[in-house]
C-alpha cells in the first residue's frame, strides 16, 4: 500500500513539473517565432485600398435604387442559358497525365 501512495506521488509530481515546465524551455524564440503572422497582417493590409475611408462621414453618391436594382436583375438573367448559347465558351486546364488512353 505504501509503495503505491509513493509510485502515485512521484507521478503526481512528475505532472505537475513538466506541465508548468513550457513548450520547450531550453529553446531560445527562433526568427520564425519573433515573425509569426506579419506575413498574413502585411498581405491583410496591403489588401485594403483606402485606409482612411472609415473617416469620411459624407454620403455616397452615384446610381438611385431603383436603378441599380434593374442593373442588377440584368446581371443575373445574363447567366441563364448561357451554358447553351452559341457563344458559350469552356475553359479546361490540362496538367498532364503519366498514363495513356487507347481506344479500340
Amino acid at each position: 500500500m505504501m509503495k503505491q501512495v509513493t509510485i502515485g506521488l512521484f507521478i503526481a509530481a512528475f505532472l505537475i513539473c513538466t506541465g508548468c515546465a513550457g513548450k520547450y524551455p531550453c529553446r531560445e524564440a527562433s526568427e520564425l517565432d519573433k515573425n509569426w503572422g506579419k506575413s498574413f497582417k502585411s498581405i491583410k493590409e496591403n489588401q485594403v485600398l483606402n485606409p482612411d475611408a472609415g473617416r469620411n462621414l459624407e454620403p455616397v453618391t452615384g446610381m438611385d435604387g431603383e436603378s441599380a436594382e434593374v442593373v442588377v436583375d440584368q446581371y443575373h438573367e445574363s447567366f441563364k442559358g448561357a451554358s447553351a448559347g452559341p457563344d458559350h465558351q469552356e475553359y479546361r486546364l490540362d496538367l498532364g497525365t503519366t498514363s495513356t488512353v487507347t481506344q479500340n
